[in-house]
């Protein structure tokens, strides 16, 4: 019991400190090439979701509040959205040194505009969204070596009202109805292993296509495992 409680407790100080990110509106893409080249790409919203701002708004027991008792609330509620905001606004000139970010703006209430492409080889893992001075440790997209050029492909990020929180009780991370809603597709001449689409593989130019639609329902994350050549 002891373990589990410090393991919350730690998981719970993760969350708070870290910002959790979303797909809002997107369009996706991975390439993976054989000779373990890739290109990753993300067009569209990022919309970032605030633990501390949905703890705030829980409803609270007790009497009524004075007119005093109000405005100090929403003067304090006020003041800490122009923090988050000031917040945001620091993540996208954190993210603009990325290299892959194109281009990057603030919408306002939480929400990034985001065009991203990145190439490179797959002799180490990729990992997206991941930012140490914007504090982003929950990545829409991760790709995982194992031995004998075996390459996983998952897309945690890339479901809708099933992307739970990992603290018991906090429920969706994206809302009661999620807020990712686009399309990710890879294409690959690698050796598929495995993937999770019911509607199968396609051909493409010699390459075998996948291609994941993403709406708010969406319960299931993307996956593939491919085999490089040797």
């Amino acid at each position: 019991m002891r373990c589990t409680t410090s393991l919350l407790i730690a998981a719970v100080a993760l969350l708070l400190a870290a910002c959790v990110l979303s797909p809002g509106k997107f369009e996706s893409d991975l390439t993976i090439g054989k000779d373990r080249s890739f290109t990753f790409r993300y067009q569209g919203e990022v919309i970032a979701l605030d633990p501390t701002s949905a703890i705030e708004n829980m409803p609270t027991t007790g009497g009524e509040k004075d007119s005093a008792a109000l405005a100090a609330e929403k003067a304090e509620k006020a003041k800490k959205e122009a923090e988050r905001d000031a917040k945001y606004k620091a993540m996208v000139e954190a993210f603009s040194k990325e290299k892959g970010v194109r281009k990057i703006s603030y919408a306002g209430d939480g929400r990034f505009m985001l065009d991203y492409e990145i190439s490179g080889t797959l002799d180490h893992g990729f990992v997206f969204p991941f930012n140490t001075d914007a504090e982003v440790a929950v990545p829409f997209i991760a790709i995982e070596l194992r031995k004998d050029g075996v390459a996983r492909v998952k897309a945690p990020g890339f479901v809708g009202s099933a992307r739970e929180s990992p603290i018991p009780g906090m429920g969706s991370l994206g809302g009661p109805n999620g807020t990712a809603e686009g399309t990710f597709t890879i294409r690959t001449d690698a050796n598929v292993l495995m993937h999770n689409n019911e509607a199968g593989l396609k051909s493409e130019a010699g390459r075998n296509v996948v291609s994941w639609r993403v709406t708010p329902l969406t319960k299931e994350a993307p996956v593939m495992t491919v085999q490089f050549a040797k």
